[in-house]
């Protein structure tokens, strides 16, 4: 399944540097946008949104790919339930199944970007963004 292979390669460490490098970067971006422009928490509101909005495209993408592989096995399950032999539902079963043990690992890679996390108002010590 592709979207598995994706979320697997997204986890190698060469894709986790570049990943955070890329949230390393747009950090340093509404840092400057921050400070010149007088936004305040802005850096610290970037990255509770991008934890939050990670999180939950891993989230969703599990949930599609545990929904698109119930419905390539129903047809499976269902010849299988009424005794009938398709010949290669067993086999197909046993890959989804596989694949559904994989989902679990369909995650973005963990947030190393940041050197001194931040909640909004800096008040969670060692000085803020």
């Amino acid at each position: 399944m592709c979207l598995v292979v994706t979320f697997e390669y997204l986890n190698t460490p060469d894709a986790v540097l570049r990943f955070n490098a890329v949230r390393q970067q747009v950090r340093t971006q509404f840092g400057f946008i921050q400070q010149d422009l007088g936004v305040p928490n802005l850096v610290a509101w970037w990255e509770l949104f991008t934890d939050d909005y990670f999180a939950l495209i891993g989230q969703r993408a599990q949930q599609w790919a545990r929904d698109a592989i119930e419905i390539a096995a129903a047809p499976f399950e269902q010849a299988i339930a009424n005794e009938r032999n398709l010949g290669i539902g067993p086999g197909v079963i046993g890959a989804l199944a596989e694949m559904l043990n994989e989902i679990a690992n369909m995650e973005l890679p963990p947030n190393t970007s940041m050197q001194n996390p931040q909640p909004p108002g800096g008040t969670g010590g060692g000085g803020g963004s």
